[in-house]
């Protein structure tokens, strides 16, 4: 790798990028990060947004499912939402491809969107725009504040905030953690309590050292 040109493609292969689009016109991987968050509106309204679940305080068990909010009959049987586990019911009959919100969620705003598979657990927070992929699981307590895209089957855990971060396929920080500023690499999995500080001190901007030679990003948080 050339350590003055770390391109999207040098960093980041074909796979374990669900949105690929994202990496259009960007020369180095981190001029995705002051575009993302108009990405992710663009992407959650694309997509379909809510599909029928209100903004707001999410007070009963709702099921996503092609294009509509179900909150009677609702039921479910516990699993890792990530490995397909977590397995969905209407009126008692399996339903592949819904999201489940649990009733205790809330949701900021209507550029919010929900993917196939993925759950929301109780006491999660989340402002768009928010774009949460497939399979994808939103522990309790996580905070979710805006620019955020999530690929496939990502854990984003119990008292984790994101703030404008980018995971790719299957990144997982699931305890305690803070992404901002962030692109997290497929398969990616942070380390319980892990802070990535996005904020560089002094107003100077933020450096990357690779392979000895540091490079500057012209971003003061990355």
């Amino acid at each position: 790798m050339n350590p003055a040109r770390p391109v999207p493609s040098e960093f980041f292969g074909p796979e374990g990028i669900s949105y690929p689009e994202l990496f259009n016109d960007v020369e180095v991987v981190w001029e995705l990060l002051p575009k993302l968050k108009g990405f992710a509106e663009r992407l959650a309204r694309e997509l379909g947004g809510l599909g029928g679940l209100a903004p707001g305080l999410v007070t009963r068990n709702t099921v996503l499912h092609e294009g509509r909010a179900h909150v009677e009959g609702v039921t479910f049987e516990p699993g890792d939402a990530t490995k397909r586990g977590f397995k969905v019911y209407l009126d008692g009959e399996l339903v592949e491809g819904a999201a489940f919100v649990f009733g205790g969620a809330y949701i900021l705003g209507t550029d919010v969107y929900i993917g196939p598979g993925a759950v929301v657990e109780p006491g999660a927070m989340i402002k768009g725009p928010t774009v949460i992929g497939p399979n994808c699981e939103v522990r309790q307590a996580a905070y979710l504040r805006g620019g955020v895209i999530a690929g496939r089957g990502c854990v984003i855990g119990h008292a984790t905030e994101v703030k404008n971060g980018l995971f790719l396929d299957g990144a997982k920080a699931a305890h305690f953690a803070y992404v901002g500023d962030s692109i997290l690499g497929a398969g990616c999995n942070l380390g319980a309590g892990t802070r990535l500080a996005n904020l560089k001190l002094g107003g100077s901007e933020v450096t990357l050292n690779l392979h000895g030679e540091l490079i500057g990003t012209g971003l003061r948080k990355f």
